[in-house]
């Protein structure tokens, strides 16, 4: 997920913030230039990039940051079942650095922001 989709879905989220003004006045998307931005159909795309934002792309790293501390806090981070589910996550990392697939995401979604 991390890295095929992440960035994909950050970079076509951020895409729909993008139109470009032409010489008549009117503004369009930068990636789609059939769209008209600030049309019900702009609107629509910019409301579902933002939910997508919040819940997925912030939600992701919020998500995965909150399970490994509270399975570390608790003590079940290193159970058959946690490993099943959230190995993924933390087990290629040093006991220290459990946390470092959150800050590649986040790194993941700061190089979509400044690449659109």
């Amino acid at each position: 997920f991390n890295i095929t989709i992440y960035h994909t879905l950050c970079t076509k989220c951020f895409q729909t913030f993008r139109c470009d003004t032409f010489p008549d006045g009117e503004q369009y998307m930068t990636d789609s230039p059939e769209v008209q931005c600030w049309t019900p159909t702009h609107v629509g795309m910019l409301s579902t990039a933002i939910v997508y934002t919040l819940v997925i792309i912030l939600g992701t790293p919020a998500l995965l940051l909150w399970k490994i501390h509270s399975m570390q806090s608790d003590g079940t981070l290193h159970t058959a079942d946690a490993l099943r589910r959230w190995s993924f996550a933390h087990y290629c990392y040093e006991a220290d650095y459990k946390w470092w697939e959150v800050m590649l995401l986040l790194r993941r979604f700061v190089v979509a922001i400044l690449a659109v």
